[in-house]
């Protein structure tokens, strides 16, 4: 049995007297996106203009502003999210892996509640296949399909709701609309409704991401040699990557902004509690990320740190300045919900409703965050990316990196690429790309996240079953649907 992390983590619940709660919503809705940072977004970047819908949704709720990922890839933030609780607990390390049963899982706590439950699913990592619709009857359980305001089921719900003023329901949409390799798709509306983004970028000079891109991302010092990426050159490639995946950005806040806008004109926006995350960022490029245009191996700020989003009854238009976690998500939303948490579940993660309410400020915690292993396969397409093994040389719970961060100050522990791990540590609030290692053995609030860092290092090598070895529980798909799981997300050609 896992051991309970005695660590500032589990800040639990503050019981702090508070106003009388509102009625419990009738609508609960969870919009996970795949690959999306928060500083694309408007509500964490005041320049940022193509993101309105983002922007209105954020001014009538509470913006978690320091809100982190458990880890870059997909399948594992996914599990987080909906366990409320690390890898040590919900035993995806990689991805693809099936989800255990072991846990609950956030649509379970709800349909327990009384809540009719819906999942639509559009990332192959967070997948029915891979029993990640726990609490989810199969017939409202919509594999490959992204939900939309148009969404007949959708729009069945909503006037369901609107007609039974007894109906309950959950649901949860995973989406993949950001992820690489970036789609064009959105490009030409993007640039007719914001001409000033796309002037003077050709989005031709990104070609290369797409003709070659694990050397982009994982070798791209070789890439600066084979292509004399350098100079006007580089500068082309870089604007025009940018350039479209602010498109697909903006074509998120669209689809984004047509569900709450339906929802909201058929009057429910009082009683639907929304939420809207995403399961990582992505680095574009940046002169000191390892991968460029990447997230699953590397620990930038722009893959560990997501945006945390929610709007509904009780909730009091704020920013939420404290440190928050993928696995807060579900403890929080299943309090504002009224909504009981089977006792040993959701352990990991913290209820912050209090701030949320406006009845408290931010707890003080620690966050933590780790990087994924290898995707459990045979054919170990990283084993061409000299560059890339340097830094993730096996399969190896013992290898993974780990961070903490209390507040602006995060600690990591990472291999260095010369064969040993090495801490470092940055000031988030003065150096916020991580440009200037900081780390001092001898101060005191450093020596403290490195002995909690230690201990969650050590419970996540202890509690790691293989899945090429033994699964968790239930059978693991096979080798050829995950080879086709991965490439369909452009993680093997």
């Amino acid at each position: 049995m896992v051991p309970k992390l005695a660590l500032c983590v589990l800040a639990l619940s503050l019981q702090v007297a508070c106003s009388k709660p509102p009625p419990p919503p009738r609508m609960v809705m969870l919009n996970v996106y795949c690959t999306l940072g928060k500083d694309m977004l408007q509500p964490y970047d005041s320049s940022v203009e193509y993101t309105p819908n983002l922007k209105r949704f954020a001014e009538q709720g509470v913006v978690f502003e320091r809100h982190v990922t458990e880890t870059g890839q997909s399948g594992v933030a996914f599990a987080s999210i909906l366990s409320g609780e690390h890898a040590m607990r919900h035993l995806v390390y990689s991805h693809p892996t099936r989800l255990t049963d072991a846990i609950q899982t956030l649509p379970e706590a709800f349909a327990e509640a009384g809540y009719d439950t819906y999942f639509w699913e559009r990332q192959g990592m967070g997948s029915i296949a891979l029993n990640y619709d726990q609490g989810i009857p199969e017939n409202q359980a919509f594999a490959r399909r992204a939900l939309v305001e148009s969404d007949p089921t959708f729009q069945a719900i909503l006037k369901r709701l609107k007609d039974d003023p007894t109906y309950k329901v959950f649901i949860i949409s995973f989406y993949s609309l950001t992820h690489s390799l970036y789609s064009r798709g959105s490009l030409d509306g993007f640039c007719q409704e914001y001409p000033g983004q796309c002037q003077g970028i050709d989005p031709e000079n990104a070609a290369l991401v797409y003709d070659d891109p694990r050397r982009l991302t994982y070798n791209f010092p070789s890439a600066v040699e084979k292509y004399d990426l350098k100079g006007e050159r580089l500068e082309e490639l870089v604007g025009a990557v940018e350039l479209i995946y602010k498109s697909r950005v903006s074509y998120t806040d669209e689809v984004f902004g047509g569900i709450v806008q339906a929802l909201d004109q058929q009057g429910l926006a009082e009683e639907s509690l929304i939420a809207f995350t995403a399961d990582h960022g992505e680095t574009l490029y940046r002169e000191n990320s390892l991968f460029k245009w990447s997230h699953s191996f590397d620990f930038d700020p722009d893959v560990m740190n997501v945006p945390f989003i929610g709007r509904g009854p009780g909730i009091v238009p704020r920013r939420h300045t404290g440190a928050s976690s993928s696995a807060d998500v579900f403890p929080t939303l299943a309090a504002l919900a009224g909504v009981p948490i089977k006792e040993g579940q959701a352990t990991f993660g913290s209820d912050l409703t209090m701030s949320s309410t406006g009845c408290t400020g931010p707890p003080q915690k620690i966050v933590f965050s780790h990087t994924g292993l290898w995707p459990p396969i045979k054919r170990r397409w990283w084993m061409t990316q000299p560059r890339l093994l340097k830094f993730h040389p096996s399969y190896d719970p013992a290898s993974v990196w780990v961070s903490a961060r209390a507040d602006d100050l995060i600690v990591k522990y990472r291999h260095d690429g010369s064969g040993k791990f090495v801490y470092e540590a940055y000031d988030l609030a003065a150096d916020p790309k991580e440009t200037r290692n900081i780390f001092d053995a001898e101060d005191a609030r450093q020596r403290e996240l490195v002995e909690h860092l230690d201990r969650y290092r050590k419970i996540l090598i202890d509690a790691h079953v293989d899945p090429r070895k033994k699964t968790p529980q239930g059978p693991q798909p096979d080798e050829a649907t995950m080879i086709e799981q991965l490439r369909a997300l452009g993680y093997i050609d």
